[in-house]
């Protein structure tokens, strides 16, 4: 009799906020997954790479010619510091796969920890290959995406207690 009133007291997560936190389990599964493996084993970043990498800004047409240094030093930046910005990752979207399995069991302070890794996500590229035009051109791209889901999930939080 109690396990059948118990039943009866329990809310259902809705079907949106199961598929938000379903996406965001398996995105941040991958992302530790490719942060641990990028962290343990960073590629080597020599000469060659460097070039390979200068040669392909070469070939795009950017606005103006400030921007394309700006983006070899980002790019650059960004090739030596691959071992920092993969542990950085490991530990957002570690963060992130908590605050889903949080909020899948519908607890609140999954929302707060969710957005706290989002803005940490957006923020690494940026800190670890600069904040030039790039950078920041960077930061508001991945902000404006994250702010997508981050509105997804604060669609969903009256579900949450």
């Amino acid at each position: 009799m109690d396990d059948a009133l118990n039943d009866e007291n329990k809310v259902s997560t809705p079907v949106f906020l199961n598929v938000l936190c379903i996406l965001t389990m398996l995105n941040g599964a991958y992302g530790m997954f490719s942060g641990v493996v990028n962290a343990v084993s960073p590629p080597d970043v020599d000469e060659r790479m460097i070039e390979s990498v200068f040669s392909r800004l070469e070939s795009l047409s950017l606005p103006l010619d400030d921007v394309r240094g700006e983006a070899e030093t980002f790019m650059l930046n960004t090739m030596l510091n691959i071992g920092n910005i993969a542990a950085a990752n490991f530990l957002f979207y570690g963060m992130s796969l908590i605050a889903a399995l949080l909020m899948i069991n519908r607890n609140k302070v999954g929302f707060a920890l969710y957005v706290a890794a989002q803005i940490g996500l957006a923020f690494i590229p940026s800190f670890f290959g600069g904040f030039n035009v790039v950078g920041k051109v960077n930061f508001i791209v991945l902000m404006v995406w994250n702010g997508i889901w981050i509105a997804a999930y604060a669609s969903q939080r009256k579900h949450l207690s």
